[in-house]
């Protein structure tokens, strides 16, 4: 999308991981990939961070992105509560 080539950064939102416990915390990458955004979650997907998804895809569309690919490869639980 034209504009807005260098406006995307990868967003973390991580504590240091536990030693061995083999968890990873949550976050959410962004790429610009042609005419999309990739969204591309990290971690375990769950009640406590499905929101932080939510507010990254509404602030993006209100930024004027309008086509999006959801990577959900690097997730590692997703929860269908």
């Amino acid at each position: 999308m034209t504009g807005h080539e260098n406006t995307l950064t990868a967003l973390h939102f991580e504590p240091e991981p536990l030693a061995g416990t083999g968890y990873e915390p949550f976050r959410i990458e962004l790429y610009q990939e042609r005419d999309a955004v990739r969204v591309a979650p990290v971690g375990e997907l769950d009640l406590a961070v499905a929101d932080r998804l939510q507010r990254q895809l509404e602030q993006l569309h209100e930024s004027g992105f309008r086509r999006f690919v959801l990577d959900l490869r690097q997730l590692s639980f997703i929860d269908s509560s």
